[in-house]
């Protein structure tokens, strides 16, 4: 009988148990990762507004976008090639980047 309550609480409350389920509060898709120590990347494909691009970091190349898209409406402000961006995170395997300050 624990065992059975068991099982039907780990399944309905731990998130191990949903992974790959649908979660209505956080999907694991959803999630952002934040880095502990950002690092810098080098833009390989233009990354502006909400189109995404790429970058090189860490020797590979990803799938990058701005941590916060709503921040530049327009799409005014965007990174070409070759220039520097601080990786601060990524969400599942798109690395989120902003402007190296100054």
């Amino acid at each position: 009988m624990k065992a059975l309550f068991f099982q039907s609480w780990f399944e309905k409350w731990s998130p191990l148990a949903r992974r790959g389920k649908s979660d209505p509060v956080m999907p694991h898709w959803q999630s952002i990762e934040l880095f502990p120590q950002p690092e810098i990347g080098i833009v390989e494909m233009t990354i502006s507004g909400n189109r995404p691009g790429r970058v090189k970091y860490q020797s590979t190349y990803w799938p990058a976008r701005f941590l916060n898209p709503s921040c530049d409406p327009q799409g005014k402000m965007t990174f070409k090639p070759n220039e520097k961006v601080m990786v601060v995170g990524r969400k599942g395997i798109t690395l989120l980047v902003t402007p190296i300050a100054p």
